[in-house]
């Protein structure tokens, strides 16, 4: 029988990876991550924004059953009390919050759990109340991260001076569907607004509205030292399209950045009350 020496020279040898072939696999790589990365970007934003206008309509409901309960009153800035609540500046998330979250059960031996009245800030009451945040919000310190429209507008579309809107009843709106109610709250990306809301005898739920034009169109970006005159909406905060606002005849809509700039958009045609 024949046996078959194979020597050193007639073996194959390995091949490894050339440089070339190593550098084009990586530029191969790279260019799909660039083009799937923004796509699944997009898709995670789009599922924020979903998330986002189910907690704004779910605010709707609440504001609705409020409405049932306090004689076709709402809140909006709260410079008015509501007459069945009896109560001066109450702002929209401290009425609203028993819709949409079993309070829980206060410690009086805790100062943090005394009475809305006495000023005490109660982060403990919004802290699973997650209705009131929105998911694509940078700054999670905030409970409450949307604004409600206080602006008062006089017939002629102008604002009146110093006017925050007072406490309406669902019944003045001439066009609910058009009446904007509710959108996202500003970044806050210094945390100026909120440091100034700590200790604030109003407690921390009160600075979560929009009355004065400013706040409507005043810069969005780089408005560190908070002194009142920056915006308090986020006027994109889902993309370049803009942001969820809910209105008053409770649906929820994305609403264009340009339009929620505007100050005719802010206008609820609710002319007719006393001032």
């Amino acid at each position: 029988m024949n046996r078959v020496v194979v020597t050193n020279r007639d073996r194959v040898p390995a091949r490894g990876f050339t440089l070339i072939e190593l550098l084009v696999v990586i530029s191969i790589i790279a260019l799909l991550i660039g083009i799937l990365l923004p796509a699944l970007i997009h898709a995670r934003e789009l599922g924020r924004t979903s998330v986002c206008a189910a907690h704004q309509n779910q605010i709707g409901i609440a504001l609705n059953m409020y409405v049932a309960d306090n004689k076709d009153y709402m809140p909006r800035e709260g410079s008015t009390h509501v007459p069945s609540v009896n109560r001066y500046h109450h702002p929209w998330p401290r009425l609203l919050i028993k819709y949409v979250y079993k309070l829980p059960e206060p410690n009086m031996s805790n100062p943090d759990h005394r009475d809305w009245d006495s000023g005490v800030n109660k982060v403990h009451y919004f802290d699973n109340a997650e209705v009131f945040r929105d998911p694509s919000h940078p700054n999670k310190k905030h409970p409450v991260q949307y604004v409600v429209n206080g602006i008062m507008l006089t017939d002629q579309g102008r604002q009146y001076q110093n006017g925050r809107h007072p406490t309406c009843q669902i019944t003045e709106f001439m066009r609910p569907a058009d009446a904007m109610y509710l959108t996202a709250f500003a970044d806050d990306a210094d945390d100026s607004i909120f440091n100034q809301q700590q200790g604030y005898w109003r407690g921390i739920d009160d600075w979560y509205d929009v009355f004065m034009e400013v706040h409507i169109n005043g810069p969005e970006e780089n408005s560190n030292n908070w002194g009142g005159n920056v915006a308090r909406i986020k006027s994109d905060r889902h993309g370049a399209v803009g942001s969820n606002a809910l209105f008053a005849d409770s649906h929820v809509e994305l609403r264009q950045r340009d339009t929620l700039k505007e100050l005719e958009s802010w206008d609820d045609r609710t002319h007719n009350y006393w001032w």
